[in-house]
């Protein structure tokens, strides 16, 4: 037998890879596979988190970041935005864009920079207002961070959202429909949620309470309700900030090239 291959140097050089560590990977994995219900996946991520959390920027969790932002790419396709703030979804993708976040000086998010950005850019456009500005924040976070911004045709999606915000949003300042106080009323017992969501968002400016019709006949019970980002003020007030953030650096990375 080869005295070398069982000399305690050669066994540094080539560590193996500690048990926790892929297992974690393991768990990231199963956030995308299988069939899980989402408020599972909640506290699949939950935990995982909770476990990489002050690790995140060492080189023996490199590869473990690098998973959980696959996922997180995965994830955001796998699952719609919700507008109900208790709901797993809702939760789920708002823990996600939180921990993106928290990650945005480590090496995965520069090698996935790109694809990550043009997931933000898609999510301003369709997601309630929480999670539209937190991804507003990641993409000039990353503008920031790499001085890159390339993607022109996503900047240009970001300018028809705009654009139509404005007209949607004046026009509800134009009727006073944006400043009426809504109580939250007992809902027809025949209405599905879905039904009734879609019916409340279309006069939601700003978070408040409503009814959805409980399980088996139970009462009516009370959530908070999310407006949709292009019918939110708060989302309105950072989009010029991010179209103006994009040329600035676009200008700046065309004099450097020229």
């Amino acid at each position: 037998m080869d005295s070398v291959n069982q000399s305690p140097v050669h066994r540094t050089m080539l560590p193996e890879r500690s048990g926790p560590l892929v297992d974690l990977e393991h768990r990231i994995q199963n956030l995308v596979d299988g069939g899980q219900r989402d408020d599972v996946k909640l506290k699949m991520l939950q935990d995982i988190w909770s476990q990489i959390e002050n690790h995140f920027t060492a080189a023996s969790h490199e590869k473990v970041v690098e998973k959980l932002i696959l996922s997180f790419l995965a994830l955001f396709c796998n699952t719609s935005p919700q507008f109900i703030s208790e709901n797993n979804t809702q939760q789920l993708r708002k823990l996600m864009l939180e921990i993106i976040l928290r990650l945005s000086n480590v090496e995965a998010i520069k090698v996935h920079g790109k694809d990550i950005l043009k997931q933000m850019m898609r999510l301003i456009a369709v997601e309630n207002e929480v999670n539209a500005v937190l991804a507003i924040k990641i993409v000039t976070d990353q503008g920031r961070t790499t001085g890159k911004m390339q993607y022109c045709g996503e900047v240009q999606a970001i300018m028809k959202t705009f654009e139509t915000m404005i007209i949607e949003l004046t026009a509800g300042g134009r009727t006073r429909e944006m400043f009426i106080t809504r109580d939250a009323k007992v809902p027809p017992p025949s209405s599905s949620d879905e039904q009734l969501i879609t019916e409340y968002l279309k006069t939601c400016f700003y978070e408040h309470a409503v009814l959805l019709n409980g399980a088996d006949g139970n009462p009516p019970v009370k959530y908070n309700m999310i407006p949709s980002a292009h019918q939110s003020i708060k989302v309105l007030v950072d989009i010029p900030y991010l179209v103006i953030f994009s040329i600035s650096i676009s200008k700046r990375q065309f004099k450097q090239k020229h």
